[in-house]
């Protein structure tokens, strides 16, 4: 083993592969430093018991023995850094040639009495390290199949509730926190999912269906109701404030099959997008696929017009694919 290899790199992984163990086997899944029965923890703490100032945080790792002599499903870490006795210590030098002198004799009494101290002492400073370190918080919670606080923090900023988790929405929780939703924000979260070029183009019309019941006719008895202010004619009018459209690309076929329509990367970039949008904001996405590959197939083998299938062109401009973004879906 690499006596350099990092004191809290190592416990968290050995802790993991213990958990995921004890987990298989269906028997109790312990923390350390929690109010966990030692025999269900996944390691033990020893400190090592000499004068010498040690380079290395760790001194050994071998796996423990249990009753009998037998080899259990854990192992032992002797460190050098922290302890009662020893180079590091607390205690008075005396105590530590008086273990040293012990052990020489082959009596452990002592020194394994203060390793009981010592094996509480390294799992609460291990636990106090996790506390403030994210990412080992979240590794130690996928394990044991809990919901961690930072992870709860994240999705309360980004505005996700239990019943609605959604891990991209935790990833962005940045650009979801904002109280405006703002075009430079989506662009940013579409460019960083789907990494490619990607342009965000506001104020697009479109035209919107008028409900029935809020349709001008003569015999309304509406007063001083004005043309322009107040009356539509007909059956839909012209808007261009709810309508963005989004180009993305250019793309290599390659790509446009792996994140394009259709795909589960897609489906989740839909998703996404309908949760970073304003209720009344409808959005059309145009993939601009590279047009060099060979899309000579014939009819019936698949193929879509604008999704996956184009008319021969003598131009070399771009294909495009739109999608429209029901917000529904």
């Amino acid at each position: 083993m690499d006596k350099n290899i990092s004191f809290f790199f190592l416990v968290s992984l050995l802790e993991r592969a213990h958990q995921c163990a004890q987990q298989q086997a269906s028997s109790v899944v312990g923390q350390l430093g929690s109010d966990s029965q030692p025999q269900d923890e996944s390691l033990r703490f020893k400190t090592k018991y000499d004068l010498a100032f040690r380079a290395s945080s760790i001194a050994s790792v071998k796996p423990a023995a249990g009753e009998g002599g037998g080899v259990i499903n854990k192992y032992l870490v002797v460190v050098n850094f922290i302890g009662l006795a020893g180079a590091a210590g607390v205690l008075p030098l005396h105590y530590t040639r008086l273990i040293m002198d012990r052990l020489k004799q082959r009596d452990k009494a002592m020194a394994d009495f203060l390793d009981i101290f010592h094996h509480r002492l390294v799992s609460l400073f291990y636990r106090a390290w996790q506390k403030y370190k994210f990412t080992a918080q979240y590794e130690a919670s996928l394990v044991l199949g809990k919901k961690d606080v930072f992870s709860t923090v994240i999705e309360s900023l980004a505005g996700v509730s239990e019943q609605e988790r959604f891990e991209l929405q935790s990833y962005y929780a940045g650009h979801f926190a904002k109280k405006v939703r703002t075009v430079s924000s989506l662009r940013a979260v579409l460019m960083d999912y789907f990494g490619l070029p990607v342009e965000v183009n506001s104020f697009k019309g479109q035209w919107l269906q008028i409900e029935k019941r809020d349709q001008f006719c003569l015999s309304s008895k509406a007063k001083k109701q004005r043309l322009g202010a107040g009356i539509l004619l007909g059956k839909r009018c012209w808007d261009v404030q709810s309508k963005i459209e989004i180009d993305v690309g250019p793309m290599s076929l390659e790509q446009y099959q792996r994140k394009g329509p259709g795909t589960e990367f897609f489906k989740s970039a839909r998703k996404l997008m309908n949760r970073f949008l304003p209720a009344h904001i409808n959005a059309d996405m145009h993939f601009k696929v590279e047009n060099k590959a060979d899309f000579s197939l014939p009819l019936g083998k698949g193929l879509r017009l604008q999704r996956n299938g184009w008319l021969k062109s003598t131009k070399k401009d771009p294909l495009i694919a739109t999608v429209s973004i029901n917000r529904n879906e």
